[in-house]
Formats: C-alpha cells, sequence, structure tokens
C-alpha cells in the first residue's frame, strides 16, 4: 500500500503575540511576534519564511536543518540559536554551544559560530560576526523589547512589528534621534507615551492607528 504523503506543518503567530512548542520531543521552538516557521514533510528541513525564532535542543534530537533565506544552519545535540529573518538581512546567534552555519558569503562555504556570537548575512553577500547583547537581543521572550541607543526611526519599526495596528512617523527630521527604554508588549503605549517627555514630538490617533507628528 502506498505511504500517504505528509503536508508540511505551519507555525505560524500573529502580530503581538509568542508562542513555544515542542519538536521531535527534544528540540523547542519559541516563536516571536508575526512569525511563520514551516516543518517540511517527510524530511529533518524546516524554513523559517518571517521574523524570529528560538531553537532549542536537549538530548539527542532527530537531525533538524533550519533554512532562512539563502543561509542554513545545525544544532548540536544540546544547542541553542537564536535566528531573526529581516527583509534584508538574517541574524544567526549561537546561544549555547557552537553552531554549523552554512552560507555562500562565507569561506569555504560554512563556520562553526561559538555561543555568544551573532553572524549577520545581508543582502548583496555582506556578512558581519559580533557579540550581541544576549539580554537585550532576547528580551522579547519575556514580552520585552529592549533600545539601547537606538534610532527611533528604528524603535518605530521594532515596535511595529508587535502591533496589529502601526505607527507612522511624520518627523522624518527625529527619526536619527537616539533612544534607550524598554517596551513592554502587553502594556500597549506606555512606552509611546513617554516619547513627547523624551523629543519634541506629539502623538495624533489617526484612523489606522497611531502617528509621531513634530511638534
Amino acid at each position: 500500500m502506498p505511504r500517504r504523503a505528509q503536508a508540511a506543518r505551519v507555525l505560524q503567530t500573529p502580530a503581538g503575540r509568542l508562542a513555544g512548542t515542542m519538536l521531535e520531543g527534544t528540540l523547542r521552538c519559541e516563536l516571536d511576534t508575526d512569525t511563520r516557521l514551516v516543518l517540511l514533510p517527510d524530511s529533518a528541513y524546516a524554513r523559517l519564511e518571517k521574523a524570529q525564532v528560538i531553537l532549542s535542543a536537549s538530548g539527542q534530537p532527530p537531525p533538524l536543518w533550519l533554512f532562512a533565506g539563502a543561509v542554513n544552519l545545525r544544532l548540536g545535540v544540546q544547542g541553542a540559536a537564536n535566528i531573526r529573518l529581516d527583509p534584508d538581512c538574517v541574524h544567526v546567534t549561537a546561544l549555547r554551544e557552537r553552531l554549523l552555519v552554512h552560507d555562500p558569503s562565507l569561506a569555504g562555504g560554512r563556520a562553526w559560530l561559538p555561543p555568544g556570537q551573532r553572524l549577520s548575512f545581508f543582502a548583496g553577500g555582506r556578512a558581519l560576526q559580533d557579540t550581541p547583547d544576549l539580554d537585550a537581543l532576547l528580551a522579547w521572550q519575556q514580552g520585552r523589547i529592549v533600545f539601547r541607543n537606538c534610532p527611533l526611526g528604528a524603535v518605530v519599526a521594532e515596535i511595529n512589528r508587535y502591533r496589529p495596528q502601526k505607527i507612522t512617523l511624520r518627523a522624518p527630521l527625529l527619526s536619527g534621534q537616539q533612544l534607550s527604554g524598554v517596551y513592554y508588549i502587553s502594556r500597549g503605549d506606555s512606552f509611546l507615551r513617554m516619547l513627547p517627555r523624551l523629543l519634541p514630538v506629539r502623538l495624533v490617533q489617526a484612523p489606522d492607528g497611531l502617528e509621531i507628528a513634530p511638534v
């Protein structure tokens, strides 16, 4: 009797929601807001199509390769990694154990990434390795976004990932102003309400969300 074809399994979160699930019993997957992860059928492959995940292995999980754009990676038996897919960049951070990463931009097409290090693969074939602030990087797991000397434009773009109704920045001259602070996802607009105390802006309620306008 022929084997019935399996369908791909899709894990997905809406804007403002986080989720966690076990894959194959020993591999945990944490999904950030507005994330889409496709587990391909009859194989040991998954594809991150949108946003951000954390994969964490415990014990001896079945082999799983994760694809994000042109990048693919595989965890060790006790490994953990944070993978983020942006429109113009893929960020891969090894959290526990070294991580095998494949990408055409790397020498020999692959590299071992030590824990605490991040590889960022930019459109155009450029790769950059750095040491990120892990507390800030992983704060989304606890429902927080940590900003440390971030431009206002980047702050708005990041907060918009967590909001069904978007924020529009109508103060382009202020988009490069640096901000530091913590945005709590469950507290809605509390962080935004502080902006007029920090910058010469005002919040305007619009039919499709909030606008940040100059004073």
